[in-house]
C-alpha cells in the first residue's frame, strides 16, 4: 500500500509504465514499425488498443451493480439515444452520415484531451498543488494541445485519408496563434512557480510536470510533424498513448474495486494478479470489431469507413455506423464514470480522500 502522501497515482513503476514514459513510447515504437509492419501496427492500435478500450468501459458501467443502481437510467438512456441517432443519420443519407462522423471525430479529440486533464487533476490532488499553479498547469495543458489541432484546421489540413468524409471546420489562424500565446504565458507561469518551489526546497509533485510535457509533446509530434498531412499518423500518436493509459487505470481501479467485493459479473477480468483475462478481453473485443467492420488493410487508409459511407444503404452500412455509435457512447460514458464528485468509491480507490 502506498503512502497517503505519495505523489504517484498508483506507484512509481505503474505510473512510469502506463501514464508517463511507457505510454509516451508506445506511439513512437508503433510509428517506427509502420513501414515494415503496417498491418501489425494497425491491428495493435485500432483493432486492439483503441476498440477494446471502448468496450472495457461496459463492465464498469452496465456490469457494475452499484453503478447501475445509482446511474443506470442515465447510462441506458444515453446509450439508446446515441445508437438511435447513429441509425437515424445512416437512414437520412450521406450528408447526415458525414455530419455524424464529423461530430464523432472532433468529439474524440476533446475526449482525449479531457483524459489528460483528468490525470493532471489527480496528480495535483495527490500532491496538493497550490491553486494558482494548478490553474496555470490546466491552462498550459488545454492551450498546448489546442494549438497544433487548431493550426492544422486553419491551414486546411487534408485530413487524409478521410477526405470528404469529414466537414472541415473553417478555423481562423488567429485562434491557433492565440492558443500558442496562452500556452507560452501559462508555461512561463508554471515554470516560474516550479522554480520558486525548487528554491524553497519543495521538490515533490514533479510527476504532474512530466505528465504535462509528455501529453503536450505527444500532440505536437503527432499533429505538427508525423501526422500533419496524414490523419492516420496523427491518430496513431494521439490514440495509442491515450489507450495505453486507459487500460492501465482501468485495471488498477478494477483491482481495488472488485478484489474484496466482486459485485460485477466481469470482475474477474480485473482481479487476477496479472491482467491475463483482461488482455484476452481486449484482444477478443478488438477482433470482434475488426470482423464486424471489415477490411484489415488499414494503414494508411480508413478502408472500413467505406461501409459507413456507402452510397447504397445496406446491412454493413448500419453495422459500421452502429460501431461508430458505440464509440460515441464511450465518450459519453467516460465523461460520467470518472467524475470524482459523483463517485465516492472512485475517490477512495484512488486514495484521494477529501482532496
Amino acid at each position: 500500500m502506498r503512502s497517503a502522501r505519495s505523489s504517484w497515482i498508483v506507484s512509481a513503476p505503474f505510473d512510469v509504465s502506463f501514464f508517463l514514459l511507457g505510454a509516451w513510447l508506445v506511439p513512437i515504437i508503433l510509428w517506427l514499425g509502420i513501414g515494415v509492419w503496417g498491418l501489425l501496427t494497425s491491428l495493435l492500435i485500432f483493432r486492439v488498443l483503441d476498440y477494446s478500450h471502448i468496450f472495457v468501459t461496459w463492465p464498469f458501467t452496465f456490469g457494475d451493480r452499484q453503478t447501475m443502481a445509482d446511474h443506470g437510467r442515465w447510462y441506458g438512456t444515453g446509450f439508446v439515444a446515441i445508437i438511435g441517432l447513429s441509425v437515424l443519420m445512416t437512414t437520412l443519407g450521406r450528408t447526415a452520415q458525414v455530419l455524424w462522423w464529423s461530430v464523432f471525430i472532433y468529439w474524440g479529440a476533446f475526449h482525449i484531451i479531457r483524459q489528460h486533464y483528468g490525470f493532471l487533476r489527480i496528480y495535483q490532488a495527490r500532491h496538493g498543488a497550490r491553486s494558482s499553479l494548478a490553474k496555470a498547469e490546466v491552462g498550459m495543458l488545454y492551450s498546448g494541445t489546442a494549438f497544433p489541432y487548431l493550426l492544422n484546421l486553419s491551414q486546411g489540413w487534408a485530413l487524409d485519408p478521410m477526405g470528404d468524409a469529414v466537414f472541415q471546420i473553417p478555423v481562423p489562424a488567429v485562434l491557433a496563434w492565440g492558443a500558442l500565446g496562452v500556452f507560452i504565458a501559462c508555461s512561463v507561469q508554471v515554470f516560474w512557480g516550479w522554480w520558486l518551489s525548487f528554491r524553497s526546497g519543495q521538490l515533490g509533485g514533479w510527476q504532474r510536470l512530466m505528465h504535462l510535457v509528455l501529453a503536450i509533446s505527444n500532440f505536437w509530434v503527432g499533429l505538427l510533424w508525423a501526422g500533419q498531412t496524414n490523419a492516420a499518423l496523427a491518430a496513431l500518436f494521439i490514440t495509442s498513448y491515450h489507450d495505453f493509459q486507459y487500460h492501465g487505470v482501468i485495471w488498477w481501479v478494477g483491482q481495488r474495486r472488485y478484489r474484496r467485493n466482486n459485485n460485477n459479473p466481469f470482475g474477474t477480468l480485473f482481479t487476477t494478479r496479472w491482467p491475463v483475462l483482461l488482455i484476452a478481453f481486449v484482444v477478443a473485443a478488438g477482433c470482434l470489431h475488426t470482423l464486424m467492420i471489415g477490411d484489415l488493410s488499414w494503414l494508411p487508409g480508413l478502408h472500413w469507413s467505406a461501409f459507413a459511407f456507402s452510397d447504397e444503404p445496406g446491412l454493413m452500412m448500419y453495422v459500421a455506423n452502429f460501431f461508430i455509435g458505440t464509440v460515441a457512447a464511450h465518450y459519453l460514458f467516460d465523461g460520467k464514470m470518472w467524475k470524482m464528485g459523483e463517485n465516492p468509491r472512485l475517490r477512495h480507490e484512488l486514495d484521494l480522500g477529501g482532496s
